[in-house]
């Protein structure tokens, strides 16, 4: 029951991410920094974008619509839980690594606490099934 519901946790954390990634063209005022680059760039980086909505759009029906399959991992569902959960360790990382606050900044946007936070929880609930299991046996 708990991996199941880590599962179901995962997914609807990610719908969330897809939610928020679909804001963020507005949120950050990209239609002006956008329109800078080159149509090219402007191409390119609206293409990456739209594609890792759909990835987290993806990532997070699968996780709703197979949980009981991912809670009970065998064959693909173990591949899926360990690159799932691959993909938030890295973003995790990357968030604490890139987007570290300069040295000497009077203070840390909450919004580093909050993603390092969620992408680290998300990372958790896709393994979880996988220890869970490795612990039961």
């Amino acid at each position: 029951m708990l991996a199941k519901g880590s599962v179901i946790f995962g997914g609807v954390l990610t719908f969330l991410m897809f939610i928020f990634h679909t804001r963020l063209y507005w949120m950050f005022g990209w239609q002006q920094d956008l329109s800078n680059l080159t149509l090219a760039n402007q191409r390119i980086l609206y293409t990456i974008h739209i594609a890792l909505i759909l990835l987290f759009l993806t990532f997070s029906l699968i996780s709703l619509i197979f949980s009981r399959e991912l809670s009970q991992p065998g064959g693909l569902a173990v591949g899926i839980l360990i690159a799932f959960s691959a993909f938030w360790v890295w973003r995790a990382i990357w968030q604490v690594l890139y987007f570290r606050v300069p040295p000497g900044t009077a203070s840390v946007p909450v919004m580093n606490y909050v993603l390092t936070s969620v992408f680290v929880l998300l990372a958790v609930a896709y393994i979880l099934p996988l220890v869970l299991q490795s612990i039961n046996k």
